[in-house]
């Protein structure tokens, strides 16, 4: 059976399908396709991109969150929410317990559930964290995130606790 393969490049977004046999010999058959906004991407510039487990790709674009089914784009809109469908979308990150972790530019970190509904993390003033730029989940299903302007924060039990102000990085081990 074929396997599909996300390829992202700067300026568009390439969807190479074949199997890995076909992809590896020399007498290789497989399609190229690019996707852009003539096809539905919201934005060109694709800053984080992450495959949930029920097999949508979600784009985090510079003009908000699209998701992509493997046929076209849906511009991601909860209503009317400014904050996913104007917002540059700096991280994706899915949970163990199936909710997409959405970090904004500005906006701060917002939670997707499974269900759609879209709810802001309250880890403070976006304006003073700055973006998100690292984002992983413990053995006990809690999830760490790290700030741009250093702050460490774990998110449990639907709250978020500032662990450290001055972190450097933030490292999973399994």
């Amino acid at each position: 059976m074929p396997k599909t393969f996300w390829i992202g490049l700067t300026t568009c977004l390439w969807l190479v399908a074949g199997s890995p046999q076909l992809l590896a010999s020399s007498t290789s058959h497989f399609s190229v396709e690019t996707l852009d906004t003539e096809k539905g991407l919201p934005e060109m510039s694709v800053f984080s991109v992450a495959q949930t487990r029920d097999g949508y790709l979600w784009l985090g674009t510079g003009d908000g969150l699209a998701r992509f089914d493997g046929l076209r784009f849906k511009r991601y809109e909860e209503g009317d929410d400014v904050r996913l469908s104007g917002s540059k979308i700096v991280r994706l990150f899915e949970d163990s317990k199936h909710n997409l972790w959405v970090a904004t530019e500005k906006e701060g970190v917002l939670l997707i559930s499974p269900q759609g509904k879209v709810t802001t993390v309250a880890l403070g003033q976006p304006a003073d964290e700055g973006p998100l730029v690292a984002i992983s989940e413990d053995v006990a299903g809690g999830i760490w995130l790290q700030m741009s302007k250093r702050q460490l924060y774990w998110y449990a039990q639907s709250k978020a606790h500032l662990i450290a102000k001055n972190t450097r990085g933030l490292v999973a081990e399994y």
